[in-house]
């Protein structure tokens, strides 16, 4: 029994750091999307303000994702993408 508690206990706290590292890494993803709707460097700028909570931003990265038909789980995907792609580069 302690062994499955145990487990159980490490199971909720990886998801909780898993979904702390995608909500910190979530401008990475956003940049990465951003960069096949608008052209270079205004992805990048979007994404900085994006994350900085830049409230005039945010309503233009949502017009731009609604526009094309993505949501904030499309960008927490490419976000996850990110992540694993740095994983496999160790």
């Amino acid at each position: 029994m302690r062994d499955i508690a145990d487990h159980i206990w490490e199971v909720r706290r990886l998801r909780r750091l898993k979904a702390q590292l995608l909500q910190v890494a979530q401008p990475e993803g956003l940049e990465r999307v951003l960069r096949r709707l608008v052209v270079w460097p205004e992805g990048d700028e979007l994404a900085k303000k994006w994350g900085q909570r830049d409230s005039t931003t945010i309503q233009r990265v949502d017009q731009l994702l609604a526009k094309s038909g993505l949501t904030m789980d499309g960008v927490m995907a490419e976000t996850l993408s990110v992540k694993l792609d740095e994983r496999r580069s160790y």
